[in-house]
């Protein structure tokens, strides 16, 4: 087992996992960037692979009375991924208020943190998706779910 690669912050993070995924550099893919904490590590990224930055938002469904655990979490059209065991004994009809109310606050992000751009092609694109972290996972399987609902050919995570 390699050892594990140290971080002296978020932009450190990006430019020591900009060399890792240096066969990307100059091509056609895309970085897209989960809000907040992974801003900062894609843009050092995208700019050390010459490649462009956009956001791509999901948002967590926490357990109910635990805003740290997530049971799921869904993109921008409210679809979701999910720990399925978490999910069965979670009341239907909170889970389904909950998922309204994420679903408005990704769509409030995406238009807020995009202002001004066109909208994101990504058919038949690499797509580099990062964040600063994972606990759960469930966050980027949304984002992978949702980069290749919207087309993309290959996808590669950096954390």
């Amino acid at each position: 087992m390699s050892s594990p690669i140290i971080f002296k912050d978020r932009s450190d993070a990006g430019k020591k996992l900009s060399e890792l995924l240096s066969e990307f550099k100059d091509t056609e893919a895309v970085v897209l960037a989960l809000p907040r904490g992974g801003v900062i590590v894609g843009q050092e990224i995208a700019r050390a692979l010459n490649l462009p930055l956009d956001i791509i938002v999901t948002r967590k469904i926490c357990a109910p009375g635990n805003n740290e655990y997530a049971i799921g979490a869904i993109d921008i059209n409210g679809n979701g991924s999910w720990n399925e065991s978490e999910r069965a004994y979670v009341d239907k009809k909170w889970l389904a208020e909950k998922i309204v109310s994420e679903k408005k606050e990704a769509g409030r992000r995406w238009t807020t943190y995009r202002q001004g751009r066109s909208s994101l092609d990504l058919k038949n694109k690499t797509v580099i998706i990062v964040d600063d972290g994972i606990a759960t996972g469930l966050t980027m399987q949304a984002a992978v779910a949702y980069v290749k609902n919207e087309g993309a050919v290959k996808v590669a995570v950096a954390v």
